[in-house]
């Protein structure tokens, strides 16, 4: 076999030419390498005895992305959840789980979350030390006590399930504070204070399954009206029936996800709901609806037609703008009369 030449020509020995490369590669693999920014990855500080290295453990907790407080089970590997999926012994989402649960982690994970404690200095804020965060917090919890009737202090929370809201209000009183405000951003105010007028709770639970049609005013209860969760599965329940599966009709200016699962889409003029509303109800006649909400009548007295003719069917009132209790209140009624 013959050796490799030089570019002069020269023979260069082939033990000669490995050290030469084996010499190139370590120099190219060390560029960059440094010890000047070296990290510690440690898993736990005391580690668990029932835990593996490497090897999964699952916990069965609760989402907290929405109201809705479905059930997770979270698999955590060295001390970190690396995925949820839904808990399949779970009475509400009976394992499935929303596109906003799956990604409950990237929050965890976000690199722009806080990492510790945060106080406002000069109207910014800035990081502490958890030491400086429970000195203020004790001072100011001391100075509010000492001005005694409650000291001006309101605790706001988000929406909770479970025992953590009955914690707070005893942590509370015995500091002599009131208890705290539930507030969800995302809630429908006027469909639940509606509820409340026509069937004494909230949120009732709502049976796709049992109805021929169902009606939807602008309630998007595929993707964040109500529990979407467990109303997914729910309707699609009542859709995958082989005899009496419900017709579906979407009343809204936008075809939302919901929508785009209907059988029929009426694409009214934004907050005109109310108007195709008591069109179906029989409270208006349909042209004088169709001048208002831009649907042609025709199509609204069809609707009418079959709103009176199917029974039973389920009706849902979706919106929070300046005529959102009404339209919840005509489309309870529609509900007691369907």
């Amino acid at each position: 076999m013959s050796e490799p030449a030089s570019p002069q020509g020269s023979t260069v020995r082939r033990r000669e030419f490995l050290k030469v490369l084996g010499a190139g590669t370590a120099a190219v693999a060390t560029v960059g390498c440094g010890t000047d920014h070296v990290q510690k990855l440690i898993p736990y500080v005391h580690h668990p005895d029932e835990t593996v290295p490497g090897v999964s453990t699952y916990y069965a907790t609760t989402c907290r992305e929405c109201a809705a407080a479905c059930g997770v089970i979270a698999e955590t590997r060295d001390g970190r959840v690396i995925k949820l999926e839904g808990n399949p012994d779970h009475p509400l989402s009976r394992g499935a789980l929303c596109a906003r649960g799956q990604a409950a982690p990237q929050g965890l994970y976000n690199p722009d979350r806080f990492r510790g404690p945060m106080i406002r200095k000069g109207g910014k804020l800035a990081p502490a030390t958890w030491q400086e965060a429970m000195q203020l917090f004790t001072q100011r919890v001391g100075e509010a006590k000492s001005r005694g009737q409650g000291g001006g202090v309101v605790f706001v929370n988000q929406h909770e399930s479970g025992s953590f809201p009955g914690f707070l209000d005893a942590w509370l009183g015995a500091n002599g504070f009131p208890a705290h405000v539930s507030y969800d951003a995302e809630a429908n105010s006027a469909v639940m204070e509606a509820n409340r007028q026509a069937y004494g709770v909230a949120w009732p639970a709502y049976r796709f399954t049992a109805a021929r049609l169902i009606v939807s005013f602008s309630a998007d209860f595929l993707d964040g009206w109500g529990a979407s969760v467990p109303q997914q599965l729910d309707f699609a329940d009542a859709r995958a029936k082989l005899d009496g599966a419900p017709r579906f009709v979407y009343v809204g200016p936008r075809r939302s996800l919901t929508g785009l699962n209907a059988d029929e889409w009426v694409p009214c003029k934004p907050g005109t709901e109310l108007v195709v509303a008591q069109a179906l109800s029989g409270a208006m006649s349909a042209e004088a609806a169709a001048a208002q909400c831009d649907v042609p009548a025709e199509q609204l007295t069809r609707l009418a037609r079959e709103v009176a003719a199917t029974k039973p069917a389920l009706f849902l009132a979706g919106g929070n703008g300046a005529n959102a209790l009404e339209l919840a209140q005509t489309v309870n009624r529609m509900n007691q009369s369907a």
